[in-house]
């Protein structure tokens, strides 16, 4: 995430040097004159002994593209780049069904363990992968399982860098926003989440 003071910035680009390397925009906020407020977004910086990156900013507003997302309510949906495949469950809170790496293996890594998977009781409940589980004040267990609406970027050439897949939950302790960033080259992903 990038702050700037009111009035200053209109626009931004990563350099590693005088070269531009890959990076993205995924969310914008501007002040009522124009300027840059905040950006988030990714950048992939190369590692090197001397290691200088310079973000430059420039007075257009135009170049900056806020991605516009379309809404799925579906029972599964999976996601894909060249590195890393997907699979959600909406109807449970966006968890994770399936990961596959595709560097590591063709089978998935982690997911979702269903209810009567292992034999003894002990472990008979369901077994998730990207949920939330917490308590409140009088001991009630919290979660995000409730059913989700997934939101899918309409134009994926605008993330060269991560493809996010938004996940949002209206749970009873407020909207819950996750974010998986699917990197396109690296067999990785990010999950971040916002309560809101």
């Amino acid at each position: 995430d990038l702050r700037f003071p009111k009035g200053k910035f209109k626009n931004l680009k990563f350099l590693f040097g005088k070269k531009q390397i890959p990076s993205q925009i995924e969310s914008v906020n501007f002040y009522s004159d124009n300027t840059l407020k905040e950006v988030k977004g990714h950048a992939i910086f190369i590692k090197t002994r001397k290691t200088t990156a310079q973000v430059s900013l420039s007075p257009s507003k135009n170049s900056l593209i806020t991605p516009q997302y379309e809404k799925y309510e579906t029972e599964k949906i999976e996601f894909s780049t060249s590195a890393v495949s997907l699979q959600l469950n909406p109807l449970k809170g966006g968890t994770i069904e399936k990961a596959i790496f595709n560097d590591i293996s063709q089978k998935p890594l982690f997911g979702t363990i269903p209810h009567g998977y292992y034999e003894s009781p002990k472990w008979s409940p369901d077994f998730f992968s990207g949920h939330f589980l917490g308590t409140d004040r009088e001991d009630t267990k919290l979660t995000d399982l409730q059913k989700a609406v997934v939101y899918i970027p309409k134009d994926k050439n605008l993330f060269p860098v991560a493809f996010p897949v938004i996940v949002e939950v209206d749970s009873k302790i407020g909207l819950i926003r996750k974010t998986y960033y699917l990197y396109q080259d690296i067999p990785c992903f990010d999950l971040v989440y916002l309560h809101k």
